[in-house]
């Protein structure tokens, strides 16, 4: 077992996210918490000492630890000896006594010129997953984006929309321009094209294209 040492920064979260869900492994109770009964089980990590907050349990406790095994959840204890004998089962220990231990947060806004230089700030903030495309404006087509950001390497995880502003310019629309109906049909096809790769759907930023139609919009949302 590797020594015991401080979390670096002021704040620690634990984010376990596959996608955008916060997984717990096997529970079957007891210990006062909600990994069973954790003697001989072999954990990758073991955060000790620190605040553990659960907004989905509504827990805020001191002193407890948390386990994680194969990048999940698998056990959370609160007591002297449960907590020992994670320790004695965990490849590494860190010790969070000052910081808070919780799921990682999303930002649900963001814009992606602003990953490369912001995400290690962001990550020190506790953000572990960013939504980006809003306001209308994306990455074309997502895809490639997605393949760019990947082999860069990235802090978080990232999901994005597709911004109808952008499937406008792609189209050949300027911001006061409106659609002809043989416009928007070419739109549509995009975004499906975008979704089977991995967007999570439309953006609007009317504000930003005053040109922009309600039946563009109806024609993209549905």
């Amino acid at each position: 077992m590797e020594s015991i040492r401080k979390a670096g920064s002021v704040l620690l979260f634990i984010a376990l996210l596959a996608g955008f869900g916060i997984g717990c492994g096997d529970s079957d109770g007891g210990g006062n918490g909600t990994g069973g009964t954790p003697q001989g089980q072999n954990y990758d990590l073991v955060i000790q000492n620190g605040r553990i907050i659960d907004p989905l349990t509504a827990t805020d406790r001191m002193g407890g630890a948390v386990a994680i095994r194969n990048g999940k959840i698998a056990a959370i204890e609160y007591q002297a000896e449960s907590i020992q004998a994670l320790v004695e089962g965990a490849a590494r220990v860190i010790d969070a006594e000052g910081r808070v231990v919780s799921p990682g947060f999303i930002n649900t806004h963001t814009h992606e010129g602003i990953i490369q230089e912001s995400m290690p700030c962001f990550v020190k903030d506790g953000i572990t997953t960013w939504i980006g495309g809003n306001c209308g404006f994306s990455e074309y087509p997502i895809g490639d984006f997605f393949a760019r950001i990947e082999a860069e390497g990235i802090y978080n995880n990232y999901a994005s929309l597709t911004g109808l502003n952008t499937l406008r310019t792609e189209v050949g629309l300027g911001e006061f321009d409106e659609a002809a109906p043989d416009q928007i049909p070419p739109m549509v096809d995009m975004l499906a094209q975008d979704m089977a790769q991995g967007s999570l759907g439309i953006s609007f930023g009317a504000f930003y294209h005053p040109g922009c139609t309600y039946e563009e919009m109806l024609a993209t949302a549905t």
